[in-house]
């Protein structure tokens, strides 16, 4: 396994988009990992980003883990990513995102998590997620295939979700 990881990033970017960036991981072990990101973005859009996630064990360094296939933070729009998640076990808090936006809109992103996966903690699963007050969280889809209910005990699932503005 890993230990001491830092955050892992497909594509990352300051001032452009981050864009058709993939972060594949399949039967790892995480000790102390960051977060995930396959297309990041501090100023510009994330568009079309892919995260997949198989036959894995992921413990946060601390806090909360953050999964994302397309995340901004203070840029636009993250739109059309995907996040896959299968018989994985996040041992912390995790935060699964298809789609991130602090200031733009979140539209078309999919997650879909199945098997054997589970959360160890609470946590969150969003196909979309927006913070500006004018931003849009529309057509975004969580797709849960058989999984248990003891698999995701204690997380809140959003297809669209639509925080306090700034």
């Amino acid at each position: 396994g890993f230990k001491n990881f830092g955050s892992i990033y497909g594509g990352y970017t300051e001032d452009g988009d981050a864009s058709n960036n993939t972060v594949a991981i399949k039967g790892s072990v995480f000790e102390n990992v960051g977060s995930i990101y396959a297309g990041y973005s501090l100023y510009g859009d994330a568009i079309n980003n892919v995260v997949n996630i198989k036959d894995c064990v992921l413990n946060a360094s601390e806090g909360t883990q953050n999964i994302s296939g397309g995340r901004t933070q203070s840029g636009e729009n993250a739109n059309t990513n995907v996040v896959v998640v299968s018989n994985t076990t996040f041992s912390s808090q995790a935060s699964i995102d298809g789609g991130y936006a602090d200031s733009g809109d979140s539209l078309g992103n999919v997650v879909t998590i199945h098997g054997n996966t589970k959360f160890m903690e609470d946590g969150y699963v969003t196909a979309g997620s927006v913070w500006a007050d004018d931003a849009k969280a529309y057509n975004n889809t969580v797709n849960l295939i058989s999984i248990s209910t003891d698999g995701l005990k204690d997380v809140n699932v959003f297809g669209g979700f639509k925080g306090s503005g700034y």
